[in-house]
């Protein structure tokens, strides 16, 4: 399976990710993302909802998705929910697993 990228959550002081493709390492920290402790897990804090919004702005234009899904509050829907309380706008793309293997990233 190929190396993907993903935000798998947001809470109100930082995003987590997880990152399979080293090169985009460089472009991550010049967003202020750090590495966690885990292999492939990285961290990007903020302390408002207006940086947590430009932020997200920025993990878009990485062309990394959010994860999405039917179960709690996944980073996709909480885009929609800014998107519908106007706060951003556009598209972004969301990634969803058809089995473990078997991701799906699709617009939103």
């Amino acid at each position: 399976m190929k190396s993907i990228n993903y935000v798998t959550d947001i809470d109100n002081q930082k995003f987590r990710l997880k990152i399979g493709d080293k090169a985009i390492c460089g472009k991550l920290r010049d967003v202020g993302a750090k590495k966690g402790l885990f292999p492939k897990v990285w961290f990007i804090p903020f302390s408002s909802l207006a940086e947590q919004v430009e932020l997200i702005r920025k993990i878009i234009e990485l062309d990394i998705p959010f994860v999405g899904g039917v179960h709690g509050w996944p980073p996709s829907e909480q885009l929609a929910q800014l998107r519908d309380e106007g706060r951003i706008k556009g598209r972004w793309k969301e990634i969803v697993w058809e089995s473990p293997n078997e991701p799906i990233v699709r617009d939103r």
